[in-house]
This record gives C-alpha cells, structure tokens and sequence, in this order.
C-alpha cells in the first residue's frame, strides 16, 4: 500500500512505503526524487504536512506514537 500526500505549496509530494516503512519525497516540478527517510519496524499509521509544509508528522502504530 502507498499514500500520496501533496505539500500545502504544491511543490513536493510525498510516497508513503507501508512495504519497508519508509517515505520518499519528490519534487512535483520534475519528478526528482529528493530522498527517502527509513523508519524500519514502524506501521506508518498516519503522516500529514504542518501548514506551512516545513515538516511532516509521522504516527508510528506499532510504537503506538
């Protein structure tokens, strides 16, 4: 399973991977791939962008976090 969750600026979007419990982060404009944050042995339950888009916050199920 994949999320997709679009920056509020439009400019980046990022790649929930529930399958080794990582996020990739894209730039819309071209498609770069800008990285990939790992959160081994997580259950990313939740991630969502500040409303400024400076930050993510990820909830962690299995950490119960």
């Amino acid at each position: 399973m994949r999320i997709y969750l679009i920056s509020p600026d439009g400019r980046e979007v990022v790649v929930v991977n529930a399958t080794d419990s990582s996020l990739t982060f894209i730039r819309t404009a071209t498609n770069e791939v800008l990285g990939t944050s790992p959160h081994p042995g997580a259950d990313l339950s939740a991630v969502t962008w500040s409303p400024d888009g400076a930050r993510i916050y990820v909830a962690h199920a299995a950490l119960d976090q």
